[in-house]
């Protein structure tokens, strides 16, 4: 299901719009989403796998029209990527496997820090607060 892609909304960088947008996971364990499902890889937006450090799930209740929204932050080091959707077993799934790939991910990287003592990674510890769509 998450190579096929499924919709979401997608927070803005700037956390004031949101927009539906196509996400599905690559083969080579790279995230894409874009305006259109089997959108152009030119086209598209991507963040690696490997690069996430951490997720955060949480729900928002918009205030105007009273739907739940099951949030997923997905987080780097340079960037945090806030999506969502209303259907809470479409949002656990991604949550899950995402959680798995990116703790593998994780586990291959410490690893490999453990090896190179004289590298080590680097940790986030910022966090947003994005508005609830609108």
């Amino acid at each position: 299901a998450l190579m096929s892609g499924t919709w979401f909304y997608k927070w803005a960088r700037r956390k004031d719009k949101v927009h539906r947008r196509y996400f599905w996971l690559h083969g080579n364990g790279t995230l894409f989403w874009a305006k259109a499902p089997h959108a152009s890889l030119v086209v598209s937006s991507s963040l690696p796998v490997n690069e996430i450090v951490d997720l955060e799930a949480k729900s928002e209740v918009d205030a105007d029209s009273g739907r739940t929204f099951y949030v997923m932050v997905i987080w780097t080091v340079s960037r945090a990527v806030q999506i969502g959707t209303e259907l809470q077993e479409k949002f656990d799934m991604w949550f899950e496997a995402l959680s798995n790939l990116s703790r593998s991910a994780r586990e291959h990287n410490q690893a490999y820090y453990s090896r190179h003592a004289t590298m080590k990674p680097v940790k986030h510890n910022a966090h947003v607060r994005a508005p609830g769509p609108s």
